[in-house]
């Protein structure tokens, strides 16, 4: 129970809408309106690689030592150097433990899509051969070792290689104790991201997308950020409306420059918007209760309240209830499906658009228009469908559930 209220689970629920924003960038809706769609959609990897170094920043009271203890027990024995070492064992193995959480995680992935490759290409009647040896060329693998691309399997799996070596790096950072060097370090890759992925086309430059959208440049700044964001956390206060017109003004200003710049991967705006939106989910959510507690009382006051008011207000607390409903599959989806949705929708929107050009009904206007929606509701109905079987046949609740991604606790 102590572990469950510890969640943030605004945390949870954007979470998921982040990843939603994902199947959208890839899956885009038609015309003006899809562009600027994915201008604000572009907030969503970044936000991922954020909330990763959020959750592996270890305050020294969630260091797994105690520290007065500790010392108290090295000074008595002669031994007070012991304790900085203990502390600094006990998070680099924390650390490590996240390390092949992650590459199990890409192996299972790359396995996954390269089975879906052989099956896709054996459909549409091209050589399964050749397809993969184009994919071990050299060329692609420097480019996967140097830049994280994942194009010759799937584009949208760099992001798992990249994630591996920002925590690989956060290792040495740790174990050197260089975290206020990789702080200061946060301005300059940023500005060489947004340098790269957009300014320097003011100026008749070019950089292949590969070329910014890694670990070093994409990744590393945002999961920096994080971990800054949870140390500072504790001497901020949420300041009235600034952070919300902060979010406001950050995807105003990303459209500004869509119009401006055409298409990026990021704009300024992106990271303004995103910044502020985090701030304002960790001052906001805190450690919200989760649980059957809150949701007993809530459906206390609601019942005393339906007895002793009028239909108006029985309507407002019926509303307020699917609300509630609605958000609460948003946090679960966010807390146990957010990598599934991540790596599947591609395979949806691939059995879709095979459907569609089956039914002849590509070009369609309409079927344009729901396409992301469709690809996206079928994903979400397939692991939730997926997870009740497991739970439905599976002797322990606590191995069932699609959880791959580990639970993200303060």
């Amino acid at each position: 129970t102590g572990e469950k209220s510890m969640r943030n689970k605004n945390l949870d629920a954007v979470k998921a809408v982040a990843a939603c924003f994902v199947v959208f960038i890839h899956v885009g809706f038609p015309g003006e309106t899809g562009q600027i769609i994915k201008v604000i959609a572009r907030f969503a990897v970044p936000f991922f690689f954020m909330i990763s170094g959020y959750f592996c920043y270890y305050a020294e009271k969630s260091r797994g030592v105690n520290c007065c203890d500790a010392k108290r027990y090295d000074v008595k024995h002669g031994d007070a150097k012991n304790t900085d070492e203990k502390k600094k064992k006990n998070i680099t193995d924390k650390i490590i433990l996240k390390i092949c959480h992650i590459l199990r995680l890409f192996l299972i992935a790359v396995l996954f899509y390269i089975i879906w490759e052989v099956l896709m290409t054996g459909i549409e009647e091209k050589s399964i051969f050749s397809r993969m040896q184009e994919a071990v060329e050299s060329q692609h693998i420097k480019e996967f070792i140097r830049y994280n691309s994942t194009s010759q399997i799937r584009a949208h799996l760099w992001f798992l290689p990249a994630l591996l070596y920002c925590y690989v790096l956060d290792y040495f950072i740790e174990k050197f104790h260089l975290r206020k060097l990789a702080y200061a370090c946060i301005p300059v890759l940023l500005g060489i991201l947004l340098w790269r992925a957009e300014i320097c086309r003011m100026y008749g430059g070019f950089y292949h997308t590969m070329e910014y959208r890694n670990y070093l440049y994409t990744g590393m700044p945002f999961y920096l950020l994080g971990q800054m964001i949870h140390e500072c956390q504790g001497k901020w206060r949420q300041e009235g409306k600034i952070l919300p017109a902060g979010i406001v003004v950050g995807a105003v200003i990303s459209i500004g420059e869509y119009h401006w710049q055409d298409a990026r991967e990021i704009y300024v705006g992106t990271c303004v918007m995103l910044i502020c939106l985090f701030v304002f989910i960790i001052l906001s959510g805190g450690q919200r209760k989760s649980g059957t507690e809150t949701e007993d009382n809530a459906d206390r006051i609601n019942r005393s309240e339906e007895a002793d008011m009028g239909v108006a207000t029985i309507s407002r607390i019926y509303i307020s209830g699917i609300w509630k409903k609605a958000e609460q599959i948003l946090m679960k989806t966010g807390e146990k499906y957010a990598f599934v949705l991540y790596l599947c929708h591609p395979a949806v929107a691939d059995c879709v658009k095979l459907l569609a050009a089956f039914l002849k009904v590509s070009d369609n206007m309409l079927y344009r228009w729901i396409r992301p929606l469709l690809v996206l509701g079928i994903t979400v109905t397939f692991i939730f469908l997926v997870d009740f079987l497991r739970c439905r046949f599976c002797s322990s609740g606590e191995k069932c559930g699609i959880v791959i991604s580990k639970p993200y606790r303060k």
